[in-house]
Formats: structure tokens, sequence, C-alpha cells
């Protein structure tokens, strides 16, 4: 059975709200990571026992801030394919 086009429409926009949440989430998780690493590592360089420590903080944490883009980019690709048109958010 074919479905009416605004029922199509309303399921299309729940689908891509609910893809756009989670990788909303994932995102604030990632930031919540990526933030708390470099506070951790500018701690850590206080000490200077602590320096390598340190270094591998910022290192991993910049990891998680190239992360970000990535999670976005893949929300916007998902959500496109969904929609089939542009996305203004």
């Amino acid at each position: 059975m074919n479905k009416p086009a605004g029922e199509l429409d309303h399921e299309l926009l729940e689908a891509e709200k609910k893809i756009h949440e989670r990788y909303e989430w994932l995102h604030i998780a990632n930031d919540y990571v990526s933030a708390t690493l470099f506070l951790v590592g500018s701690i850590l360089f206080l000490w200077e026992k602590w320096q390598t420590v340190a270094t591998w903080f910022f290192i991993i944490g910049s990891v998680f801030f190239l992360f970000a883009p990535i999670l976005r980019t893949l929300n916007k690709r998902y959500v496109k394919n969904l929609r089939k048109g542009p996305i203004h958010w």
C-alpha cells in the first residue's frame, strides 16, 4: 500500500530528527572528552615529571577535537540522504 505524501514527510522528518539527535549527543560527549583531556593535560604540565603524560593528553584531545567536524559531516550526510535536499542547520 502506498502511503500519502504527508505521512511520508512526517516519517522522514521523524527519522531526520532521530539521526540528528543521536549525532548531537555524540558531539556533546566528544566535546566533554576533548575539553577534559586538555584541562587535565594543562594541569599536568605544571609538574616537570608529568609533561610526557600531559603531551599525550594533548595529542589524544586533539584527535577528539578532530572527531567534532567528522561527526557534523556524517550527521549532515545521513540526513541529506533522507531528505534529498539542502539542510539549513
